[in-house]
Protein backbone atom coordinates (compact mmCIF):
# COMPACT_ATOMS: atom_id res chain seq x y z
CA UNK A 1 0.00 0.00 0.00
CA UNK A 2 1.16 3.38 -1.14
CA UNK A 3 0.07 4.92 2.70
CA UNK A 4 -0.50 4.31 6.29
CA UNK A 5 -4.37 4.40 7.11
CA UNK A 6 -4.54 4.08 10.14
CA UNK A 7 -8.22 3.11 11.35
CA UNK A 8 -9.64 3.11 7.88
CA UNK A 9 -9.03 -0.30 7.07
CA UNK A 10 -9.57 -3.72 9.52
CA UNK A 11 -8.81 -6.74 8.17
CA UNK A 12 -10.25 -9.75 10.78
CA UNK A 13 -8.84 -13.18 10.33
CA UNK A 14 -5.61 -12.55 10.26
CA UNK A 15 -3.41 -15.41 12.71
CA UNK A 16 0.01 -15.46 13.95
CA UNK A 17 1.05 -17.67 10.94
CA UNK A 18 -0.13 -15.15 8.95
CA UNK A 19 0.54 -11.51 10.18
CA UNK A 20 4.01 -11.34 8.56
CA UNK A 21 2.66 -11.39 5.16
CA UNK A 22 0.05 -9.19 6.02
CA UNK A 23 2.45 -6.60 8.17
CA UNK A 24 4.48 -6.87 4.67
CA UNK A 25 1.55 -5.93 2.54
CA UNK A 26 -0.88 -4.15 4.37
CA UNK A 27 1.25 -1.45 7.05
CA UNK A 28 -1.09 0.73 9.05
CA UNK A 29 -4.16 -1.93 8.45
CA UNK A 30 -5.66 -2.94 11.87
CA UNK A 31 -4.68 -6.66 12.10
CA UNK A 32 -7.75 -8.75 14.18
CA UNK A 33 -7.13 -12.68 14.75
CA UNK A 34 -10.96 -12.17 15.36
CA UNK A 35 -13.56 -13.18 12.95
CA UNK A 36 -15.86 -10.25 12.24
CA UNK A 37 -18.76 -9.87 14.48
CA UNK A 38 -20.81 -7.03 15.94
CA UNK A 39 -18.89 -6.83 18.71
CA UNK A 40 -15.55 -6.14 16.13
CA UNK A 41 -17.60 -3.48 14.06
CA UNK A 42 -18.81 -1.52 17.23
CA UNK A 43 -15.05 -1.23 18.07
CA UNK A 44 -14.14 -0.35 14.44
CA UNK A 45 -17.12 1.29 13.52
CA UNK A 46 -15.21 4.19 11.85
CA UNK A 47 -13.43 1.74 9.20
CA UNK A 48 -13.93 2.44 5.31
CA UNK A 49 -12.84 -0.75 4.11
CA UNK A 50 -13.05 -4.85 5.45
CA UNK A 51 -10.78 -7.21 4.19
CA UNK A 52 -12.12 -11.17 5.29
CA UNK A 53 -11.63 -14.24 4.85
CA UNK A 54 -13.70 -16.78 3.48
CA UNK A 55 -15.11 -18.27 6.78
CA UNK A 56 -16.18 -15.04 8.00
CA UNK A 57 -19.61 -14.44 8.87
CA UNK A 58 -20.11 -11.47 7.31
CA UNK A 59 -23.33 -10.78 8.63
CA UNK A 60 -26.05 -7.44 7.60
CA UNK A 61 -26.51 -7.18 11.33
CA UNK A 62 -22.59 -6.76 11.84
CA UNK A 63 -21.85 -4.93 8.46
CA UNK A 64 -25.05 -2.31 9.47
CA UNK A 65 -22.55 -0.52 12.58
CA UNK A 66 -19.87 0.37 10.17
CA UNK A 67 -20.48 3.89 9.44
CA UNK A 68 -18.56 4.94 6.72
CA UNK A 69 -17.89 0.97 5.04
CA UNK A 70 -17.39 1.73 0.79
CA UNK A 71 -16.05 -1.46 0.23
CA UNK A 72 -15.35 -5.32 1.56
CA UNK A 73 -12.86 -7.41 -0.30
CA UNK A 74 -12.44 -10.79 0.78
CA UNK A 75 -8.99 -12.92 0.62
CA UNK A 76 -10.37 -15.32 -1.16
CA UNK A 77 -11.31 -16.54 -4.62
CA UNK A 78 -14.85 -17.33 -3.51
CA UNK A 79 -17.43 -14.64 -2.46
CA UNK A 80 -20.60 -17.08 -1.61
CA UNK A 81 -20.14 -15.79 1.97
CA UNK A 82 -20.59 -12.06 0.60
CA UNK A 83 -24.13 -10.67 1.54
CA UNK A 84 -23.96 -9.45 -2.13
CA UNK A 85 -27.66 -7.68 -1.95
CA UNK A 86 -27.55 -6.22 1.29
CA UNK A 87 -24.14 -4.57 -0.26
CA UNK A 88 -25.23 -3.63 -3.81
CA UNK A 89 -28.62 -1.60 -1.76
CA UNK A 90 -25.72 0.07 0.41
CA UNK A 91 -23.51 1.16 -2.06
CA UNK A 92 -20.66 -1.35 -0.40
CA UNK A 93 -18.52 -2.36 -2.99
CA UNK A 94 -17.19 -5.99 -3.03
CA UNK A 95 -13.75 -7.34 -4.45
CA UNK A 96 -12.53 -11.03 -4.42
CA UNK A 97 -8.97 -12.39 -5.69
CA UNK A 98 -9.96 -14.02 -9.05
CA UNK A 99 -7.42 -16.42 -9.54
CA UNK A 100 -4.65 -15.59 -6.86
CA UNK A 101 -4.56 -19.53 -6.41
CA UNK A 102 -5.16 -21.11 -9.46
CA UNK A 103 -1.50 -23.04 -9.66
CA UNK A 104 -1.87 -23.92 -5.92
CA UNK A 105 -5.36 -25.61 -6.24
CA UNK A 106 -4.72 -27.21 -9.45
CA UNK A 107 -1.60 -28.99 -7.94
CA UNK A 108 -3.54 -29.76 -4.80
CA UNK A 109 -6.43 -31.49 -7.05
CA UNK A 110 -3.80 -33.56 -9.04
CA UNK A 111 -2.10 -34.72 -5.62
CA UNK A 112 -5.42 -35.77 -4.42
CA UNK A 113 -6.08 -37.66 -7.22
CA UNK A 114 -2.98 -39.65 -7.54
CA UNK A 115 -3.00 -40.11 -4.01
CA UNK A 116 -6.86 -42.41 -4.45
CA UNK A 117 -5.64 -43.71 -7.89
CA UNK A 118 -2.66 -45.15 -5.81
CA UNK A 119 -4.51 -46.19 -2.70
CA UNK A 120 -2.45 -43.69 -0.59
CA UNK A 121 -5.09 -43.62 2.46
CA UNK A 122 -5.57 -47.17 2.78
CA UNK A 123 -1.75 -47.87 2.82
CA UNK A 124 -1.87 -45.34 5.61
CA UNK A 125 -3.84 -47.41 7.18
CA UNK A 126 -1.83 -50.91 6.56
CA UNK A 127 1.29 -49.63 7.09
CA UNK A 128 0.88 -47.08 10.07
CA UNK A 129 -2.60 -48.40 11.85
CA UNK A 130 -2.14 -49.88 15.48
CA UNK A 131 -1.06 -53.23 14.15
CA UNK A 132 0.60 -51.83 11.03
CA UNK A 133 2.38 -54.59 8.35
CA UNK A 134 4.25 -54.63 5.31
CA UNK A 135 1.77 -55.81 3.20
CA UNK A 136 0.51 -54.52 -0.33
CA UNK A 137 -1.16 -57.28 -1.28
CA UNK A 138 -4.70 -55.20 -1.23
CA UNK A 139 -3.43 -51.90 -2.43
CA UNK A 140 -3.05 -52.07 -6.63
CA UNK A 141 -3.56 -48.86 -7.65
CA UNK A 142 -4.38 -47.44 -10.88
CA UNK A 143 -2.55 -45.84 -13.48
CA UNK A 144 -3.40 -42.20 -14.52
CA UNK A 145 -2.83 -42.63 -18.36
CA UNK A 146 -5.43 -45.70 -17.82
CA UNK A 147 -8.24 -43.74 -16.30
CA UNK A 148 -10.43 -40.71 -17.37
CA UNK A 149 -10.21 -37.74 -15.40
CA UNK A 150 -13.46 -35.36 -15.86
CA UNK A 151 -13.38 -31.53 -14.58
CA UNK A 152 -16.33 -29.98 -13.73
CA UNK A 153 -16.22 -26.11 -14.03
CA UNK A 154 -13.29 -25.40 -16.56
CA UNK A 155 -12.35 -21.87 -15.66
CA UNK A 156 -9.12 -20.99 -14.65
CA UNK A 157 -8.60 -23.82 -11.90
CA UNK A 158 -10.31 -26.31 -13.84
CA UNK A 159 -7.93 -25.55 -17.29
CA UNK A 160 -4.92 -25.47 -15.04
CA UNK A 161 -5.93 -29.20 -14.07
CA UNK A 162 -7.10 -30.48 -17.23
CA UNK A 163 -3.66 -29.45 -19.21
CA UNK A 164 -1.56 -31.00 -15.79
CA UNK A 165 -3.11 -34.15 -16.19
CA UNK A 166 -2.98 -33.88 -19.66
CA UNK A 167 0.68 -33.15 -19.29
CA UNK A 168 1.38 -36.55 -17.49
CA UNK A 169 -0.48 -38.63 -20.23
CA UNK A 170 -4.04 -38.59 -19.01
CA UNK A 171 -7.28 -38.48 -20.55
CA UNK A 172 -9.22 -35.71 -19.86
CA UNK A 173 -13.34 -34.90 -20.14
CA UNK A 174 -14.81 -31.28 -19.27
CA UNK A 175 -17.90 -29.34 -18.68
CA UNK A 176 -18.51 -25.88 -18.36
CA UNK A 177 -21.42 -23.65 -19.38
CA UNK A 178 -19.35 -21.55 -21.11
CA UNK A 179 -16.62 -23.84 -22.71
CA UNK A 180 -13.27 -22.79 -23.88
CA UNK A 181 -12.74 -24.08 -27.72
CA UNK A 182 -9.36 -22.96 -26.67
CA UNK A 183 -8.61 -25.85 -24.42
CA UNK A 184 -9.19 -28.11 -27.53
CA UNK A 185 -6.02 -28.31 -28.28
CA UNK A 186 -4.87 -30.23 -24.92
CA UNK A 187 -3.94 -33.13 -26.18
CA UNK A 188 -6.24 -36.26 -24.53
CA UNK A 189 -8.83 -33.32 -23.83
CA UNK A 190 -12.56 -32.48 -25.09
CA UNK A 191 -15.60 -31.35 -24.12
CA UNK A 192 -18.70 -33.04 -23.27
CA UNK A 193 -21.94 -31.51 -23.81
CA UNK A 194 -23.70 -31.98 -20.33
CA UNK A 195 -22.96 -32.85 -16.78
CA UNK A 196 -24.06 -36.47 -17.10
CA UNK A 197 -21.92 -37.49 -20.07
CA UNK A 198 -19.23 -36.11 -18.15
CA UNK A 199 -20.29 -38.41 -15.10
CA UNK A 200 -20.53 -40.96 -17.24
CA UNK A 201 -17.10 -40.89 -18.20
CA UNK A 202 -15.48 -39.50 -15.40
CA UNK A 203 -13.05 -42.63 -13.56
CA UNK A 204 -11.72 -39.26 -11.44
CA UNK A 205 -14.31 -36.72 -11.06
CA UNK A 206 -12.31 -33.22 -10.04
CA UNK A 207 -14.79 -30.36 -8.49
CA UNK A 208 -14.10 -26.69 -9.78
CA UNK A 209 -17.17 -24.80 -10.11
CA UNK A 210 -18.57 -22.12 -7.58
CA UNK A 211 -21.26 -22.74 -5.16
CA UNK A 212 -24.49 -21.05 -5.87
CA UNK A 213 -28.09 -21.66 -6.07
CA UNK A 214 -27.56 -24.45 -8.95
CA UNK A 215 -24.62 -26.20 -7.67
CA UNK A 216 -25.72 -26.51 -4.17
CA UNK A 217 -26.04 -30.43 -3.29
CA UNK A 218 -25.06 -30.86 -7.07
CA UNK A 219 -22.83 -34.02 -6.15
CA UNK A 220 -25.68 -36.78 -4.64
CA UNK A 221 -27.14 -39.83 -4.85
CA UNK A 222 -28.25 -39.41 -8.35
CA UNK A 223 -25.04 -37.92 -9.77
CA UNK A 224 -22.73 -40.40 -8.36
CA UNK A 225 -25.01 -43.27 -8.78
CA UNK A 226 -23.81 -41.96 -12.65
CA UNK A 227 -20.57 -42.26 -12.16
CA UNK A 228 -18.54 -45.85 -13.01
CA UNK A 229 -18.36 -47.54 -10.10
CA UNK A 230 -15.26 -47.53 -8.48
CA UNK A 231 -14.55 -43.44 -9.25
CA UNK A 232 -13.19 -41.39 -7.19
CA UNK A 233 -14.40 -37.98 -6.33
CA UNK A 234 -11.81 -34.70 -5.86
CA UNK A 235 -13.06 -31.64 -3.96
CA UNK A 236 -11.27 -28.41 -4.44
CA UNK A 237 -14.04 -26.05 -4.92
CA UNK A 238 -16.56 -25.79 -1.86
CA UNK A 239 -17.60 -27.89 0.59
CA UNK A 240 -21.64 -27.26 -0.31
CA UNK A 241 -20.93 -28.67 -3.70
CA UNK A 242 -21.13 -32.60 -2.28
CA UNK A 243 -24.01 -34.00 -0.26
CA UNK A 244 -21.59 -35.94 2.33
CA UNK A 245 -24.21 -38.09 2.84
CA UNK A 246 -24.64 -39.39 -0.73
CA UNK A 247 -20.52 -40.12 -0.22
CA UNK A 248 -20.54 -41.67 3.11
CA UNK A 249 -23.55 -44.13 1.74
CA UNK A 250 -21.09 -44.66 -1.59
CA UNK A 251 -17.83 -45.45 -0.41
CA UNK A 252 -19.79 -48.08 2.22
CA UNK A 253 -21.97 -49.51 -0.69
CA UNK A 254 -18.29 -49.45 -3.02
CA UNK A 255 -20.20 -47.75 -5.57
CA UNK A 256 -17.02 -45.07 -5.18
CA UNK A 257 -13.53 -46.09 -5.05
CA UNK A 258 -12.40 -42.79 -2.89
CA UNK A 259 -12.97 -39.17 -1.89
CA UNK A 260 -10.81 -36.15 -1.63
CA UNK A 261 -11.40 -32.93 0.11
CA UNK A 262 -9.85 -29.86 1.11
CA UNK A 263 -13.45 -27.98 1.89
CA UNK A 264 -16.33 -28.82 4.02
CA UNK A 265 -19.36 -26.78 4.95
CA UNK A 266 -19.13 -25.35 8.09
CA UNK A 267 -15.82 -23.95 8.46
CA UNK A 268 -13.77 -23.70 10.57
CA UNK A 269 -16.18 -26.20 12.45
CA UNK A 270 -17.44 -28.64 10.12
CA UNK A 271 -19.87 -30.92 11.33
CA UNK A 272 -18.80 -33.81 8.68
CA UNK A 273 -15.63 -33.88 9.69
CA UNK A 274 -14.87 -36.37 12.53
CA UNK A 275 -17.41 -38.66 10.31
CA UNK A 276 -15.30 -38.54 6.97
CA UNK A 277 -11.83 -38.63 8.74
CA UNK A 278 -12.56 -42.20 10.21
CA UNK A 279 -13.48 -43.47 6.89
CA UNK A 280 -10.88 -45.83 4.66
CA UNK A 281 -10.41 -44.28 1.16
CA UNK A 282 -10.78 -40.88 2.37
CA UNK A 283 -8.12 -37.82 2.47
CA UNK A 284 -9.58 -35.23 4.37
CA UNK A 285 -7.52 -31.53 4.04
CA UNK A 286 -8.34 -28.74 6.36
CA UNK A 287 -8.54 -25.69 3.43
CA UNK A 288 -5.01 -26.43 2.40
CA UNK A 289 -5.05 -25.80 -1.23
CA UNK A 290 -4.27 -21.75 -1.13
CA UNK A 291 -1.86 -22.25 1.63
CA UNK A 292 1.44 -22.24 0.84
CA UNK A 293 4.13 -19.18 1.12
CA UNK A 294 3.88 -18.43 -2.24
CA UNK A 295 0.17 -17.86 -2.60
CA UNK A 296 -0.38 -16.75 1.16
CA UNK A 297 1.95 -13.95 -0.03
CA UNK A 298 -0.07 -13.45 -3.00
CA UNK A 299 -3.09 -13.41 -1.36
CA UNK A 300 -2.08 -10.21 0.64
CA UNK A 301 -0.17 -8.58 -2.14
CA UNK A 302 -3.45 -8.74 -3.69
CA UNK A 303 -6.09 -7.50 -1.04
CA UNK A 304 -3.01 -4.91 -0.81
CA UNK A 305 -4.20 -3.13 -4.47
CA UNK A 306 -7.32 -3.54 -4.38
CA UNK A 307 -7.57 -1.73 -0.79
CA UNK A 308 -5.09 1.42 -1.88
CA UNK A 309 -7.41 1.53 -4.48
CA UNK A 310 -10.13 1.86 -2.37
CA UNK A 311 -8.63 4.09 -0.52
CA UNK A 312 -7.32 6.50 -3.18
CA UNK A 313 -10.21 6.47 -5.26
CA UNK A 314 -9.14 4.67 -7.92
CA UNK A 315 -11.41 1.71 -7.70
CA UNK A 316 -11.51 2.05 -11.36
CA UNK A 317 -8.03 0.17 -11.78
CA UNK A 318 -8.97 -3.23 -10.12
CA UNK A 319 -12.81 -3.45 -11.45
CA UNK A 320 -11.77 -6.80 -12.77
CA UNK A 321 -11.76 -7.97 -9.36
CA UNK A 322 -14.74 -6.56 -8.59
CA UNK A 323 -18.16 -8.81 -7.31
CA UNK A 324 -20.65 -6.05 -6.88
Amino acid sequence: MGEDVPGRVVSTSVFGHEERFARAHLPGTCLLEDSLSSQVARAHADARVLTVMIHDHVEVEALEVFRALEGIVTRSDGFDHLPLRWMRENGVRGYHLGGYATESVAHHALMFMLMLLRRVPEAGGVVGGMSPVWDRSSLMGRHLEDVTVGVLGVGRIGSKVASLVSGLGGRVVGFDIDPDPRLEVLEGFRFVSSLDALLERSDVLSLHVPLDSSTRGLIGDEALAMLPEGACLVNTARGGIVDHDAVVEALWADRLGGYATDVLPGEPTPPDLERLAGLERVVVTPHLAAYDERTVDARYARTARIVDALVTGEGGSVENLRVV
